[in-house]
């Protein structure tokens, strides 16, 4: 057309649209990796923890009473020693004492994050850990009991670790700064 009016969309223009773009589809890739390290974590810990308390519980019928996963029911002597800083898995093989005598024998031979159960006696709270008792308030109740704790590095940075925490007389997953 002679002396009409042209339509469309300047360089500028479409830049500015690109750049829009690309900030919202790097915001979008962020979240989605926050959240995909949460999933891991949750979904690792449910397994070893159902695995975990199943044992615990036959260990309990046959032997009257719950048991540590170490002698000295230690928070900190987790198994594997500590949880994964690279975001890789680690072997669980070989398995502990405790765990071989609780017959621990989870789906996945590798984890993330590193695993501790503690047992006591109803009423008895001095086998309660400082992460129970400080951060989950932790009180054990009057009948034997075991908590598990589960300490992950999901995102590979040592300033803030998540925890998981789950006990014999309450089935729900408690967190602290879940995914990190």
């Amino acid at each position: 057309m002679l002396g009409g009016e042209q339509r469309g969309f300047t360089l500028i223009e479409l830049m500015v649209v690109v750049a829009i773009i690309g900030v919202l589809a790097s915001l979008a890739v962020v979240m989605f990796g926050g959240e995909s390290k949460k999933v891991k974590a949750k979904t690792e810990v449910t397994a070893m923890f159902a695995e975990m308390q199943v044992r615990q519980n036959e260990y309990r019928v046959e032997a009257g009473a719950y048991l540590s996963t170490n002698a000295a029911n230690d928070e900190a002597d987790t198994w594997p020693a500590a949880p994964s800083t690279d975001g890789s898995k680690q072997s669980l093989l070989p398995y502990p004492a405790n765990w071989s005598t609780l017959r621990i024998k989870p789906d996945a031979a590798s984890v993330r994050c590193a695993y501790v159960m503690i047992a006591g006696e109803g009423g008895d709270d001095t086998n309660v850990g400082t992460i129970a008792a400080n951060d989950f308030n932790y009180v054990p109740p009057a009948i034997d009991w075991y908590y598990m704790l589960a300490h992950c590095d999901m995102d590979q940075d040592a300033t803030t670790d998540s925890y998981y925490f789950q006990r014999s007389d309450d089935d729900r997953l408690y967190f602290l700064n879940q995914g990190n």
